[in-house]
């Protein structure tokens, strides 16, 4: 499994911290993860948060073996990646589209509407992004719309109201 957490967007202060723009699939228990990495201009290297603060939409870290403003700065745009075989953290609070990728959408008779594409974090509700045979439905990933959500079976039962599925 490999996710992208975030990206680098600048450096701060001095001692060598710096700001990530948060991907969807992060949640802050991950930076205790043994199995992170930084990558970019083609390099990658094991990532060991020694600290770390959240900044509005993003977070400040410091990695060991970045230390100064100049190395921070290096950095930029590089990828905070998790990549290992299984998660060595806790799960996230709420689910996150990497958990649900790939999933079957089912309507309550048992149908098939499509496969998950992903989710789209807006601040009123999560969209369910569901790839059908013709098309893309959103569909609002909020009861009593989402009926079950089974992350053994690699399925999400919905139910949808009248002209959901038409929009």
């Amino acid at each position: 499994m490999r996710l992208e957490l975030g990206r680098v967007v600048r450096s701060v202060g001095l001692k060598g911290e710096f700001k990530l723009l948060l991907s969807q699939d992060f949640w802050p228990e991950v930076l205790d993860s043994a199995q992170l990495r930084l990558e970019g201009a083609d390099l990658g290297k094991p990532a060991r948060i020694l600290s770390r603060r959240p900044a509005g939409n993003c977070w400040v870290l410091g990695l060991e073996g970045i230390e100064s403003l100049e190395e921070a700065e290096s950095h930029r745009d590089w990828i905070l990646v998790f990549e290992g075989e299984t998660l060595d953290v806790e799960d996230p609070p709420e689910v996150l589209p990497f958990q649900i990728a790939g999933f079957q959408v089912l309507l309550p008779d048992g149908q098939k509407l499509g496969e998950v594409r992903g989710l789209e974090m807006i601040p009123a509700q999560h969209l369910l992004l569901v790839q059908g045979e013709e098309k893309m439905y959103r569909i609002p990933f909020v009861e009593p719309i989402v009926r079950d959500l089974d992350l053994k079976e690699h399925r999400i039962l919905i139910d949808p109201p009248d002209g959901l599925l038409d929009l």
